[in-house]
């Protein structure tokens, strides 16, 4: 992708997700010529179950350094959780929407996922990010 030097648009997102257990959640899914940057991510555990809810936070996308498609980007893994306690992720990262914009060959989604917790955990999930559209 070029360096963006024309107009576009930019917008403060968020995304709310309300009892999660036990599955794997887009939290964004990206769209070409989308640029996300990730202020917060906070988890709630509203339901624990018997031995706390972990999970992890992962981005499925480009994996420069293989050259390959639609990989697995581990960013970091949500501790055990007690019910009613938060976990906070305020560590701002940046994200392209399509991996065509990396590899100018393949048009494959970048998404910023979320996986884990326990059959009786529920997750109440926030998510705050800048949405820049440059197409």
């Amino acid at each position: 992708m070029a360096i963006p030097t024309g107009s576009g648009t930019e917008g403060l997102r968020s995304a709310l997700f309300n009892g999660i257990s036990d599955q794997t959640v887009a939290l964004i899914t990206g769209v070409r010529y989308h640029i996300y940057t990730v202020l917060s991510i906070i988890v709630h555990n509203a339901k624990a179950g018997t031995s706390g809810a972990t999970g992890s936070v992962y981005l499925l996308g480009y994996d420069a350094r293989a050259s390959s498609s639609a990989q697995t980007i581990q960013l970091f893994d949500i501790p055990a959780m007690a019910q009613g306690e938060t976990y906070v992720w305020n560590d701002k990262f940046s994200f392209y929407g399509c991996e065509n914009d990396v590899t100018q060959s393949t048009t494959t989604v970048q998404q910023l996922n979320i996986t884990g917790g326990g059959t009786y955990d529920l997750f109440d999930i926030t998510v705050s990010y800048i949405d820049q559209d440059w197409t």
